[in-house]
């Protein structure tokens, strides 16, 4: 009985470690994100360094465990040190920001470079604590073995507990902890987990354990390999390529994964936690295989045989399944009209179906396959480096390939073909090294031929149709016999597509429109700007500011889209530079090639300048005063769109402001709740001197300025164009009279005073608890409009 409740604390140990980790990634992955912008470059340096850091721990380990040091010593230490760098991270994270911020300052490098510069400096800081992490796994489990030999044939459990509670782990930091308390309190909430871990395992001990505190000198020397923890064996290359696809494999998977669910279900902040947790489910299932079932070479063999070929099969066809789920997407919101729970729990089910099966044959790689490696090499110690090193490699090579390469120059259905290839040959390898059968040679290039021409290419079209932003419509079911005939009633024609890092980008037109009628554009496949119907809100962007003064020289503008507004600015008097800022390089190439009569000056004007740049880390950087700073965000519940209404980003845009300076930024009340709403005129009467909130239907403007009043005129006769542009406008909104009685028409909120009715609520949206986000995130295809 002693003996199961022993056991029972050990599996509680594992799981608590696992959990905390993973909510660590997901709360610095916010982090890092609002120094390199919502990109895959981001996600790719969390991912990298995180599996580099806990791979590169668990090798490291057996040097550590070589010393006189106890291992339970150096798992306290970790454990410790876990905890302390959790609540410094944040503090390192802005020193190392300010290391290579005049690079970004005083070089007009592209976001591609400062990316790559980015993804060392701040891979870095996350390789420190998931070394820890990796190490302690390790550690504790040796001292448990040298405690209780009856536990070693339960340590393939302790490995599997602690999966299961980094999947735990990754769900409730994901959605219930950062959602509700925010990142700094998620941040102490896990180093509790780990302060707590370090305290159940000295209580646990009848003995004084710390008696010999582990030497820095000594873990620093772990991390550098000696020249004999390798062991390349030339007859065992064929494995030692497996392993390094593996790694491939689990980097490129997941950015394909995440790239899919954000056009599946929505490009909300919970894609990430959602599909990191049903990889990680999948790896603990084919981890409790391997252990439990497949014993000796012969097994081995037949299992990694096994899971290669199944693994390509099911990486294909539930790739295709996946790529299909906007269909079944449509039918489910149509007819269930879920709350978020439903909604979350019908994303988990539905990705698990397509994807779990290659998830669990993936899984069973790395294991089984270091496994072969370790029996049949002639040193054990070093044929262990070796595995993890390769592997490591192609987690790297994985990691800048698919992030900064395949995907953004290629598109998601290339990056596919090359995991797909990888694993193909793979087996290859397999056939050909490991079996012996030359005949490999011919069968598995025809296998991967039939494979691809067997299953279609990703319907573009269906994949941007943007399914998933409902909004609270529906349709009698009896109009259509299946699925297909659901996207062939309503699916609009794609004209263009591209995927880049920021998202991917899409032109359409309606069904029956002709080769020159108007264009619409859609980022992850929501419609975010058109040549009609949104004409009135981007010029109003432009026409506000005039109202306080037409004396501009200087402008800056967020965000480009079909460009109109920033090309507005172009008509200004005394406007003399214009820096337009966007984050997608597809955006900036469809601007021009189909909003081009919207977007002449842009291209044609030398006084404008657009920069492929992100808007919040550009003014993170920026030294220059702007006599007008036009914001125009897309929808708020997008992963990132929310830190662009926190109350520090708008600080930002305040101090970038000249001493007269003038900001308006676009906002929509659709899609949320009162409350997420609220949030934003907190921050924004918490920040701004002086503002007026303008309403025009569902779009708000908010014009702010340094100056404790806005003083408001009529636009002067003199420019008689935009004089015209703005009355047509207020005619639209059928606001007759006076110029002030058609101010006061489009007004909402007239002063500080006036907004602070509304301001009252205890949530602000910032950047430690981004309300906005994770609160649109449950909303935006709901029919909700906050009035």
């Amino acid at each position: 009985m002693e003996n199961k409740t022993n056991n029972f604390q050990y599996y509680c140990l594992f799981f608590l470690s696992g959990a905390s980790a993973l909510i660590y990634e997901i709360a610095w992955l916010n982090r890092i994100q609002l120094i390199m912008g919502y990109t895959i470059y981001a996600l790719a340096t969390v991912l990298a360094s995180y599996l580099l850091g806990l791979a590169w721990g668990s090798f490291s380990s057996a040097k550590l465990l070589e010393q006189k040091v106890s291992g339970l010593n150096y798992y306290l230490f970790f454990e410790l040190a876990i905890a302390i760098y959790a609540l410094v991270f944040y503090p390192l994270l802005s020193l190392t920001h300010s290391l290579y911020s005049p690079l970004a300052t005083y070089f007009n490098w592209s976001i591609y470079s400062l990316s790559l510069i980015q993804f060392i400096f701040c891979g870095v800081l996350i390789f420190i604590p998931t070394f820890l992490m990796g190490a302690t796994l390790p550690l504790l489990a040796d001292h448990l073995f040298k405690k209780d030999k009856g536990l070693a044939d339960n340590i393939s459990g302790l490995y599997s507990a602690n999966t299961f509670g980094a999947f735990a782990g990754c769900l409730f930091g994901g959605f219930i902890l950062l959602p509700t308390i925010g990142y700094e309190k998620t941040i102490y909430f896990a180093a509790l987990i780990n302060l707590s871990l370090f305290l159940i395992a000295i209580l646990s001990e009848e003995k004084k354990i710390v008696n010999d505190l582990p030497s820095l000198k000594l873990i620093l020397s772990s991390i550098i390999p000696d020249k004999n923890s390798f062991n390349f064996e030339k007859q065992h290359r064929g494995l030692l390529f497996i392993l390094f696809v593996s790694g491939f494999i689990s980097v490129g998977s997941q950015i394909l994964w995440n790239r899919l669910a954000q056009l599946i279900f929505g490009a909300s902040a919970y894609i990430f936690p959602m599909i990191t947790g049903v990889v990680l489910l999948g790896i603990t299932i084919g981890a409790i295989l391997v252990q439990k079932y497949f014993h000796g070479r012969e097994a081995k063999e037949k299992v990694l045989g096994f899971s290669l070929f199944l693994g390509s099969l099911f990486f294909a066809g539930g790739n295709y399944l996946y790529s299909n789920m906007p269909l079944v997407v449509s039918r489910f919101l149509q007819s269930v009209a879920p709350g978020h729970i439903e909604y979350v729990l019908f994303q988990l089910t539905f990705t698990s179906l397509c994807l779990l099966p290659s998830i669990i044959a993936l899984g069973i790689l790395f294991p089984t396959c270091m496994s072969l490696y370790i029996d049949q090499s002639e040193k054990e110690h070093s044929s262990v480096g070796t595995s993890y090193s390769v592997n490591i490699l192609g987690v790297i090579a994985s990691s800048v390939i698919c992030s900064f390469v395949i995907l953004p120059q290629f598109g998601i259905q290339n990056l596919e073909s090359v995991l797909l290839v990888l694993l193909s040959l793979a087996f290859l390898v397999f056939v050909i090294k490991i079996k012996k059968v030359e005949m490999g040679f011919f069968i598995i290039p025809i296998f991967l031929f039939v494979l691809v021409k067997v299953l279609p290419a990703f319907d573009k079209s269906l994949l941007t149709e943007g399914y998933f932003y409902n909004r609270g419509e529906k349709f009698s079911n009896t109009r259509f016999l299946d699925y297909s005939s659901v996207h062939n009633w309503q699916h609009s024609k794609l004209i263009d597509y591209k995927d880049d890092a920021h998202g991917t980008i899409s032109i359409h037109q309606s069904q029956n429109a002709s080769k020159d009628d108007s264009y619409w554009f859609k980022i992850n496949g929501k419609v975010d700007g058109n040549s009609r119907g949104d004409k009135s809100t981007v010029q109003l962007l432009a026409l506000l500011p005039l109202l306080i003064s037409t004396d501009y020289e200087s402008v800056l503008t967020v965000g480009l889209g079909t460009g109109e507004t920033a090309n507005m600015t172009g008509s200004f008097p005394k406007m003399k530079e214009s820096v337009v800022l966007e984050l997608s390089p597809s955006m900036i190439e469809f601007s021009e090639k189909y909003f081009y009569n919207q977007s002449f000056y842009i291209w044609n004007d030398e006084r404008f300048k657009v920069l492929n740049r992100d808007g919040r880390e550009f003014l993170l950087h920026n030294e220059k005063k702007f006599d007008l700073i036009i914001s125009e965000p897309s929808n708020p519940w997008v992963d990132g769109i929310g830190s662009l209404f926190t109350i520090e980003y708008f600080n930002l845009v305040l101090n970038s402001l000249s001493k007269n300076g003038v900001g308006v930024i676009w906002f929509h009340s659709y899609g949320l709740s009162c409350d997420a709403l609220y949030s934003v005129f907190k921050s924004a009467h918490l920040a701004f001197p002086s503002l007026r909130v303008f309403k025009r239907s569902s779009d708000l403007f908010i014009v702010f300025s340094k100056k404790k009043e806005l003083h408001f005129k009529k636009i002067d006769d003199k420019y008689n164009f935009l004089k015209e542009e703005f009355n047509r406008i207020v005619y639209k909104e059928k606001i007759i009279g006076d110029f002030e009685s058609a101010l006061k028409g489009l007004t909402w909120f007239e002063n500080r005073a006036q907004l602070e009715t509304v301001s009252r609520q205890n949530v602000f949206n910032n950047d430690d608890n981004q309300y906005l986000q994770f609160s649109a995130g449950k909303s935006y295809y709901q029919n909700l409009n906050c009035n």
